[in-house]
């Protein structure tokens, strides 16, 4: 097991996101969408991939069209990222429709 330093100084502090940033951006190498979280001093990437996104509104397409099912869902994204960074306090995490 990877020693994750994280994780260690973590120990019983309950864990908390923050979305301070409401920036989002496209990725079309990845198809996904790439936001951010942070964690007291730390900063947490999060990628939202299009099947998630298609899953929120199927007729998604576009980049613009899965920018927009991000925004009409974010609350909803945001809550499935703190899900994840609970189970594992790494700095990257991937959001798929089975995050959902």
């Amino acid at each position: 097991m990877l020693f994750n330093p994280v994780e260690y100084l973590l120990r019983g502090v309950a864990v908390s996101l923050n979305f301070p940033n409401t920036s989002r951006s496209y990725n079309p190498a990845h198809r996904s969408i790439t936001f951010w979280a942070s964690d007291r001093a730390l900063e947490v990437t999060f990628e939202v991939d299009n099947s998630a996104l298609a899953m929120m509104n199927p007729n998604a397409r576009t980049e613009e069209d899965f920018l927009e099912a991000f925004d009409n869902n974010r609350k909803r994204i945001e809550d499935a990222a703190e899900r994840a960074y609970k189970m594992n306090t790494l700095s990257f995490h991937i959001l798929t429709k089975d995050s959902f």
